[in-house]
C-alpha cells in the first residue's frame, strides 16, 4: 500500500508540473493570461500534493516532528492553497467570459486570504476538525467556481467551450462528493486515513484536472488548424472590449497592411492609426502582430479543435 501511494504522488506531481510546462509554453505563444491562469491552478494544486506527499514521509519514516511538519505546511501547503485559490475563480471566469468586478475581485482576494489563513492554523495546531473547515472551505470556493461555469454556460455560444465546460462540470461532480466524503469520513470516524495519511480525493482532483489539461492541449498543438479569418469574432470583441474602429483596423492587420495604408483606408492620420494599434495591443496584452493573429486565432478556429481557454480580465 504504502508503495502504491508512493507511485500515485509521484505520477501526479508529474503530470501537473507537464500541465504547468504546457500551459506556459501557450502562454509565450498566444501572450493570452488564460493559460498563466491555468499554470497558477495547476502549480497550486501540485504543490498541495507535494505537501501531503511529504508530510506523508515524516510521519512514515518517524520524522514528523512539528517544526518539519509545519515546516511542509509553509514552503508548499501555503503557497499551494495561495495559487489554487486566486486561480479558480479567474480560470472560471476566463472560460466563460464573464467580466470580473472590481468589488467582487476585492471579496475574491479576501477569500483566498482566509483560505491562507485556514493552511497556517492547520500547520500550527495539526488539528482534525481545522483540517476539515479547510477541506470544506475548499470544496466550497472550487464549487463557487463551477458555479459561475453553470451561469455561464447561458452566454456561451462557441460549441467547443460548452464542451469543455461540460467536462469540467463532469469531473467536478466526481470528485467534489469524494473530497466531501473525505472530510465526513475524518470528522465521524477517528481512525479513519481519509484526510491524512491517504488523501484519495486531492490525488483524485489533480489526476483528473491534468489529463483533462494533457488532452485538450494535444488536441489543440496536434489537432487540424486553418488560417485565420479576416473577421474579428464578436466574443473577441466583448471579451477585449473592442470598439468598432479598432475592430476595422485589425482586419486590415490580418490582410497584411502597414499603419501609413491602413490610415489612408480609413481616411485618418497614421498617427492615429499608432494609437489604435497601441490601444489594442494594451487591452489583449500582446506586444506585435505575430502575437496579435495568434491570440486571435484560437477565437476563430472553425473545428472541435479550437483551444477553449482564451479570456482575458481586466
Amino acid at each position: 500500500m504504502i508503495h502504491v501511494l508512493a507511485l500515485a504522488y509521484f505520477l501526479t506531481i508529474i503530470a501537473g508540473f507537464v500541465v504547468i510546462t504546457l500551459s506556459l509554453l501557450l502562454h509565450a505563444r498566444f501572450a493570452s493570461p488564460a493559460y498563466l491562469h491555468w499554470a497558477l491552478i495547476m502549480l497550486g494544486g501540485t504543490l498541495l500534493i507535494m505537501a501531503k506527499a511529504v508530510t506523508h514521509y515524516l510521519r512514515l519514516v518517524g520524522s514528523g516532528t512539528y517544526w518539519y511538519l509545519l515546516l511542509s505546511f509553509m514552503l508548499f501547503g501555503l503557497s499551494g492553497e495561495l495559487l489554487l485559490g486566486y486561480g479558480v475563480p479567474l480560470i472560471a471566469h476566463g472560460v466563460t467570459g464573464i467580466r470580473i468586478s472590481p468589488g467582487r475581485g476585492a471579496l475574491h482576494l479576501l477569500v483566498v486570504a482566509v483560505l491562507g489563513a485556514q493552511v497556517v492554523i492547520e500547520g500550527l495546531t495539526e488539528d482534525d476538525m481545522v483540517a476539515a473547515i479547510r477541506m470544506i472551505s475548499r470544496i466550497v470556493w472550487i464549487g463557487y467556481g463551477y458555479a459561475i461555469l453553470i451561469s455561464g454556460t447561458r452566454t456561451v455560444t462557441e460549441q467547443n467551450q460548452r464542451a469543455v465546460i461540460r467536462a469540467f462540470l463532469a469531473t467536478g461532480s466526481i470528485v467534489l462528493p469524494i473530497m466531501l466524503f473525505s472530510v465526513l469520513a475524518a470528522l465521524f470516524l477517528p481512525d479513519s486515513v481519509a484526510l491524512h495519511e491517504a488523501p484519495i480525493a486531492s490525488l483524485l482532483w489533480l489526476s483528473a484536472y491534468s489529463t483533462l489539461s494533457i488532452v485538450l492541449i494535444a488536441r489543440f498543438i496536434f489537432g487540424p488548424q486553418k488560417k485565420v479569418s479576416w473577421e474579428v469574432p464578436d466574443l473577441f470583441a466583448r471579451i477585449f472590449s473592442i470598439s468598432d474602429r479598432e475592430c476595422e483596423i485589425i482586419r486590415l492587420i490580418l490582410q497584411g497592411n502597414t499603419e501609413a495604408r491602413i490610415g489612408d483606408l480609413l481616411f485618418i492620420s497614421r498617427r492615429t492609426v499608432v494609437n489604435h494599434v497601441y490601444n489594442i495591443y494594451r487591452k489583449t496584452g500582446v506586444r506585435n502582430r505575430v502575437q496579435l493573429i495568434n491570440l486571435l486565432n484560437t477565437h476563430v478556429l472553425p473545428d472541435s479543435r479550437q483551444w477553449p481557454f482564451f479570456a482575458h480580465r481586466k
